[in-house]
């Protein structure tokens, strides 16, 4: 770079030399082709190309995120151009607007999407387009900008839980080994009783071993002798299902002749009363017994309250002057 200003001066020296210019015209000159020099220079570092035929849009985010001049565009993960300049906007919230430019041969359309993304573990930024089927763009057209969630945003919504989670763990374990420490000796009473017990327990099985084994062999025996297929449980149920089965049969056939027999005394009953040919069907249809019946019970009540009223009509029993009260209650 700096050969090639040094360059242009020598051959703008030497061409102003050759004319018979002024002194203030070449003093003129020479600060047009610095002041240039330095405009293009300046330019070129900051990585904008003043004679680019890239195409330029706009787009805005409400947080720029760390997003600088020069950052690149990508597409699909590759650098396809650079942003130009970042503006603050007052009158909307103090948001950013982003100027970048494309290669020509990147076409976007009324449905791209400038997505503000994380370029690297560091923080730096980049614009992602999303390419969209739809209407082109011109040059200067907006393109809807979109925030990626940062590496920030979601370690604070999925580690700090987790490490949140693990430090409640953390406390509660101290909480149990401080616990521990301060039953030490309970805990240590514990484990010596259990050995004990334990140590007895396993004296009690040696001193009980031959009974044990004893008992052991008798229920072999006894469930050997219950498995026999001859003279074993399955044969002895087998055999009292039968019996209880016959039994049951014969039962069932007793009940059925009795019933049936008493059933045909009692239709020949109700067959002979229907009849009229014995007493209890004269004693239905007449209603002479049942006159009768009806006049001996109202002579009766009245006997009872005759009976209540005057006993000594009745009853004579007396030890000392019951006849004189008898007379005396016949007076009256």
């Amino acid at each position: 770079m700096s050969r090639s200003v040094s360059y242009i001066c020598c051959s703008w020296h030497r061409n102003i030399d050759s004319v018979k210019i002024s002194k203030e015209v070449k003093v003129g000159l020479l600060a047009t082709t610095a002041l240039t020099i330095v405009y293009l220079g300046f330019n070129f570092l900051k990585g904008s190309a003043v004679f680019s035929s890239n195409n330029i849009y706009y787009t805005t985010y409400a947080n720029s995120g760390g997003l600088g001049t020069s950052s690149p565009v990508l597409v699909n993960g590759m650098p396809v151009g650079k942003v130009r300049s970042i503006q603050v906007l007052p009158d909307k919230g103090h948001s950013a607007l982003v100027t970048f430019e494309t290669m020509k041969d990147i076409t976007l359309t009324d449905a791209t999407k400038a997505r503000l993304v994380s370029s690297s573990l560091l923080g730096a930024k980049a614009i992602d387009l999303l390419l969209e089927e739809g209407n082109l763009l011109k040059n200067y057209d907006t393109v809807p900008g979109q925030i990626e969630q940062s590496l920030g945003e979601t370690f604070t919504e999925t580690v700090l839980p987790t490490l949140n989670d693990a430090k409640d763990v953390s406390l509660l374990a101290s909480q149990f080994v401080a616990s521990l420490a301060e039953n030490t000796d309970r805990i240590n009473s514990i484990l010596a009783n259990l050995e004990e017990t334990t140590r007895q327990l396993r004296q009690t099985v040696n001193i009980n071993q031959q009974g044990l084994n004893t008992l052991s062999q008798n229920l072999t025996e006894v469930s050997s002798a219950l498995s026999d297929s001859q003279n074993g449980v399955r044969p002895l149920l087998t055999k009292l299902n039968q019996l209880m089965k016959g039994v049951e049969e014969q039962e069932a056939k007793d009940a059925v002749k009795r019933l049936n027999h008493i059933l045909g005394n009692v239709e020949k009953v109700l067959d002979t009363t229907g009849k009229g040919g014995n007493s209890l069907s004269r004693l239905l249809d007449d209603d002479s017994f049942y006159k009768n019946l009806n006049q001996t019970l109202v002579n009766l009540d009245q006997l009872l309250v005759d009976l209540k009223a005057h006993p000594w009509r009745y009853v004579s029993f007396s030890v000392f002057g019951g006849r004189q009260r008898r007379e005396e209650a016949e007076k009256e």
